[in-house]
């Protein structure tokens, strides 16, 4: 079914973009039954996310590796007592906290936007400096702007991660005491959960440590689908042929980044039982290369359709990867949270943050994700369409 729905999307994307010459808003087209059931789960899993860290996680951030976790069993009553105190601390200082995540995020977007913004710039096309408040519109202003916003992030990680060290530490006592409790001791849901516990562990450690490379790859995945967006309207394909050549290798480069860091990780949930790498999971074939081309030599027939080409190459490749790495990290991280949560009621009884922790709801996280795939102009503020 999966086959038949990608090569359907394939064929009828193909004929509405470039034989008939529109315009097409979204960047990938999806069956009726994808969206259904994808965005319900997303929702779920966000809605998990949120609730056991009170608003204070960001989907696209982990608890993970940050501080030290317990090597061996741990008594209840010290794991309890951990829980205790950071529930009390993070009620103390979660409202400060929440604007220090959504100035990051914040950056986040507009280093997203800066991003796509040079690269429609560096394919020729009008991009209003106005708005983004640089110099000029050329794609070395737009980058060294987005190169700002990037700077803003990395100095607002060691604070971040300072209460996210935290935040992990009573995770992990709650995760601990799941582990460690006596089968007496739990519910039958509990027991079920602990039994695929290490697998889902193994699964969330490795993608959280790819996540670095992982926020670079949407950030330039988002450049990428902003100028698919404009592929019908392109005037100069030497212009477009060379602003894809900025973004499709950094892509590719991204992707062997994030399955280097995840080489070795299992994932066991196969429809048919069957144990395979994380890696193949996600990307079961190869990355396309890249052909070697010169600008010089090449018509702009011979440049549009090499554009074309490598466009269409990495987008079947990296789309599909895009979507389901951040699909199962949300999954993942979402199974772990739940499993704590419920663990830390079964023991301990609920958690209230209250208003005050909250930082953005669900279906802000969600519009985010969506954004990431509309490689609609207007996702972008400062677009401007060139004058006829």
């Amino acid at each position: 079914m999966r086959q038949f729905v990608d090569l359907s999307r394939q064929v009828t994307y193909f004929y509405y973009q470039h034989d008939l010459g529109l315009n097409l808003q979204e960047h990938r087209m999806v069956a009726d039954e994808e969206v259904i059931h994808q965005n319900r789960r997303e929702e779920e899993a966000l809605l998990v996310i949120r609730r056991y860290f009170g608003g204070l996680a960001h989907p696209e951030r982990a608890m993970c590796g940050l501080g030290s976790t317990p090597a061996s069993s741990t008594a209840r009553v010290e794991l309890q007592r951990e829980i205790l105190r950071v529930r009390d601390e993070i009620v103390a200082w979660g409202p400060q906290f929440k604007v220090a995540l959504q100035e990051w995020n914040q950056a986040w977007q507009r280093r997203r936007d800066l991003e796509a913004a040079a690269t429609l710039s560096l394919a020729g096309f009008t991009v209003s400096r106005i708005q983004f408040g640089t110099e000029d519109a050329s794609p070395g202003a737009l980058r060294a702007e987005a190169a700002r916003q990037r700077m803003v992030m990395e100095h607002m990680e060691g604070p971040l991660q300072e209460r996210e060290r935290i935040m992990e530490s009573r995770f992990a006592a709650a995760l601990g005491m799941l582990w460690w409790s006596e089968q007496a001791d739990l519910n039958d849901w509990l027991l079920t959960r602990r039994r695929d516990m290490s697998a889902w562990v193994t699964i969330y450690e490795a993608m959280a440590g790819a996540l670095p490379s992982f926020r670079e790859l949407l950030t330039t995945f988002f450049a990428f689908q902003t100028l698919g967006a404009k592929f019908a309207n392109v005037d100069d394909p030497s212009a477009f042929l060379t602003a894809l050549q900025s973004v499709v290798p950094k892509m590719l480069n991204l992707v062997r980044q994030i399955v280097a860091t995840m080489d070795g990780a299992p994932y066991p949930f196969t429809e048919d039982g069957k144990v395979v790498s994380l890696n193949q999971h996600l990307l079961p074939t190869p990355l396309p290369e890249m052909p070697s081309v010169s600008l010089v030599s090449l018509d702009a027939a011979s440049m549009r359709a090499i554009g074309l080409k490598m466009a269409g190459n990495a987008s079947e490749c990296i789309a599909p990867y895009v979507d389901d790495f951040l699909t199962l990290y949300h999954l993942a991280f979402a199974w772990l949270a739940e499993s704590a949560e419920r663990t830390e009621t079964h023991f301990l009884g609920a958690l209230n943050f209250g208003s005050a922790t909250e930082i953005l709801l669900p279906d802000e996280f969600t519009t985010q994700r969506l954004g990431m795939k509309a490689k609609s102009p207007d996702s972008i503020a400062a677009w401007k369409p060139a004058p006829v």
